[in-house]
């Protein structure tokens, strides 16, 4: 699980999204959905501004490592 934070480009307010255990872009619309682990998914427009926690980039190449290995 991680972190992300948001915020519009024009606010000064960061938002929280915790325990966050997947994400990517919604099809179709211009937005990101993050799926958390109780089950419930959050879609938030691309034009805010991201960062992720560092346990999403351990998870990312955690992935991509067992790929290699399958």
């Amino acid at each position: 699980m991680y972190t992300v934070r948001f915020r519009d480009v024009n606010a000064e307010v960061w938002t929280v999204i915790k325990n966050v255990v997947g994400d990517g872009p919604v099809p179709g619309v211009n937005a990101r959905f993050f799926d958390l682990d109780d089950g419930t998914r959050m879609e938030v427009p691309c034009s805010c501004i991201f960062t992720f926690s560092h346990e999403r980039m351990q998870e990312i190449q955690a992935a991509r490592s067992q790929q290699v290995v399958s």
